[in-house]
């Protein structure tokens, strides 16, 4: 067996350097990061795991997430769910739960996520679930998602999120991850923009029984026991 398949090297051309900071902030060209004496310049796009991320906010990954949603509702449309087919709405509903809803979510619960974004995923599935429904453009939020059975788009992205914390609370504390998590709750200062913070508030807002997220670092659950108790409060809630 030949070990070199396992040595994981870095190249200058597949790597995206990207520099993020508060519009008060000035940012300069100079970087002293290199790779292979090549110099590393800044990028302000890159596309990761199917997730783009951008220096200038979340709104190119959003957008290409509503895209790759449409385009995967519109290749199961054929199967009697169109206007036209007078179909059962609750068949459209199940369809888009499986096949379509994963899609809009793919990667979303990884990215700090402004009010802004939120509201608009929330907006489109809501627009989506309204006319698979075929319900009136003026029937209330409530209404659409009791009808359609499912939980709103915020709901969504923060389980999505709080699983992915869940996982880093039972990750090995030499991880660095874990590490960087740790210090973040214990330290005095928190940075308002991280994406740890976004979790401590959902945590409140859903009055999970360990409101702190340091709770669930010190005694992570198991992953079911934890999945289900996120699942239950978002529901109650």
């Amino acid at each position: 067996m030949n070990c070199r398949i396992n040595i994981i090297g870095l190249s200058p051309e597949m790597t995206k350097l990207q520099c993020f900071a508060s519009s008060s902030v000035p940012i300069t060209d100079y970087n002293p990061l290199m790779i292979d004496s090549k110099s590393l310049p800044f990028s302000q796009r890159a596309d990761q795991v199917g997730i783009v991320r951008s220096t200038e906010g979340n709104e190119s990954a959003i957008l290409d997430r509503i895209s790759a949603h449409r385009k995967a509702l519109s290749s199961v449309l054929y199967t009697c769910i169109v206007k036209g087919h007078r179909a059962n709405p609750v068949i459209g509903i199940k369809v888009e739960k499986v096949y379509a809803s994963p899609v809009l979510l793919s990667g979303l619960g990884a990215l700090v996520l402004t009010k802004k974004d939120i509201d608009t995923i929330d907006h489109h599935l809501k627009q989506t679930l309204l006319q698979l429904l075929r319900l009136h453009k003026s029937t209330p939020r409530c209404v659409i998602f009791f009808f359609a059975g499912c939980m709103p788009g915020a709901a969504l992205i923060y389980m999505r999120q709080l699983s992915l914390f869940s996982m880093i609370c039972r990750l090995d504390p030499k991880n660095l991850l874990y590490q960087y998590a740790q210090n973040f709750f214990t330290s005095a200062v928190s940075f308002k923009g991280s994406w740890f913070l976004q979790i401590q508030n959902w945590c409140l807002l859903y009055q999970l029984p360990h409101h702190h997220p340091s709770d669930l670092i010190k005694h992570p659950l198991p992953k079911n026991k934890c999945s289900s108790m996120v699942k239950k409060n978002v529901i109650c809630f």
